[in-house]
């Protein structure tokens, strides 16, 4: 498994958050923090941390970390810097499986 990969491109990043095991990102993406696939400007995979940071824009920046097995550690929504761990094995399961298909 790579350490750290980036991907700017649209259509990367499309493939990335139409895949069939990106279903639950794109729900927390959309319902929680109202960012759609479109809004997406960088996807960033950290191997070593199983963690994956989405860019909008070049000045928001959403983190989901995948702590053990059932729990994320992710952005809150509209508060800037902090953190809130969710028990959310489904969006746990996901970030394992992006992070194992794309990185």
């Amino acid at each position: 498994m790579s350490k750290d990969n980036a991907y700017t491109d649209t259509e990367k990043i499309k493939k990335i958050m139409d895949d069939r095991g990106s279903y639950r990102l794109r729900y927390v993406l959309e319902k929680h923090h109202g960012v759609s696939k479109n809004d997406i400007s960088k996807v960033r995979l950290d191997g070593h941390n199983f963690k994956i940071d989405v860019w909008v824009g070049d000045d928001r920046m959403i983190r989901f970390k995948s702590k053990g097995t059932t729990n994320v550690l992710s952005s809150m929504p509209h508060e800037d810097g902090l953190m809130e761990m969710k028990l959310d094995p489904a969006l746990n399961q996901t970030i394992y499986r992006i992070i194992d298909d794309y990185n």
